[in-house]
């Protein structure tokens, strides 16, 4: 895990500081095409190296639980639907809360702005890489590594780790992360199938970087 997230915790909570201490004004983060594929290799390179990693702890990729069927497919859909719903509700209930604390106030929703300048095929190429990378290391290898541990530890540390290396795109970030993470999470519990939550994941990437791009 450290592999596969250390510097992308270390390089997200670095400029989250930076943001933070800079409330009063507003940012915009850039998705440049050569940040994204700085991005692609990186991932590329970490998983490979966990890759040869896991092989000589004699795992295999049955591991990782991956069964691709229609049922995979319709369940995406429905965990993208869920997820839309409850991070709204979320936003709606708790961002007023957060907004009266007095150390964050003044920050908005708008205080991190985000602007896609990356091309098509930046946005392909993350949209796969990334949505696989991302799901096998928090979901497929955190549950089976941890599966002497109930459930709510397992999805509860899988969560953490999730917001951990997006909090670059500002402290409302968790909204939406934190309910991805409970969901993804008992998704991935209750299916025993790794898929539906790349697919899943992959769908909200690519409404990401489309809603950036606009």
């Amino acid at each position: 895990m450290l592999i596969g997230f250390g510097l992308f915790i270390a390089r997200s909570n670095h400029l989250f500081i930076f943001l933070s201490s800079r409330s009063e004004r507003l940012w915009t983060i850039i998705y440049s095409s050569r940040s994204q594929y700085v991005l692609i290799i990186e991932e590329i390179i970490f998983i490979s190296i966990i890759c040869l990693f896991l092989k000589s702890r004699n795992w295999s990729i049955k591991d990782l639980n991956l069964k691709v069927n229609i049922e995979a497919i319709l369940t995406s859909f429905a965990i993208v639907a869920a997820l839309i719903v409850i991070s709204g509700i979320f936003r709606l209930y708790f961002f007023k809360i957060f907004e009266d604390i007095k150390t964050v106030r003044g920050i908005t929703l708008n205080h991190v702005t985000l602007q896609n300048e990356a091309t098509w095929i930046n946005i392909i190429l993350i949209v796969l890489i990334n949505s696989v990378y991302e799901e096998v290391l928090l979901l497929g290898y955190i549950f089976k590594r941890l599966k002497n541990y109930h459930p709510i530890i397992i999805i509860a540390i899988s969560t953490i780790l999730r917001l951990s290396f997006h909090t670059y795109q500002g402290i409302f970030i968790m909204f939406f992360i934190l309910p991805m993470g409970i969901i993804f999470g008992y998704a991935y519990y209750k299916k025993k199938n790794l898929w539906p939550l790349i697919l899943a994941h992959g769908w909200i990437n690519l409404l990401h970087y489309v809603l950036s791009h606009l």
